[in-house]
């Protein structure tokens, strides 16, 4: 995810899906409404540390690779929120 999408007001890409609100704020509202979400990374986990925007998602959301390994304990994790 670019920065500008990220942290702009109105950062989508997408005329249509513009609300006034940054996205990290949409992702701070998903996040406190639905306790059992994760964020899935295409990105392998060794590459994280190198992009600004992957280290605020994580702040908000528990990430995980897209990977078979990734979605394993992604699942794990949201089954043990009980």
């Amino acid at each position: 995810m670019a920065p500008y999408e990220l942290m702009a007001t109105d950062g989508s890409i997408h005329l249509e899906e513009r609300s006034g609100k940054p996205s990290h704020e949409r992702l701070k509202f998903i996040a406190k409404n639905f306790r059992y979400s994760v964020w899935l990374n295409p990105k392998l986990e060794i590459e994280w540390p190198y992009t600004r925007t992957i280290g605020i998602i994580r702040e908000i959301l528990p990430m995980y690779e897209l990977t078979l390994d990734g979605l394993d304990k992604a699942v794990k994790y949201m089954m043990t929120k009980n």
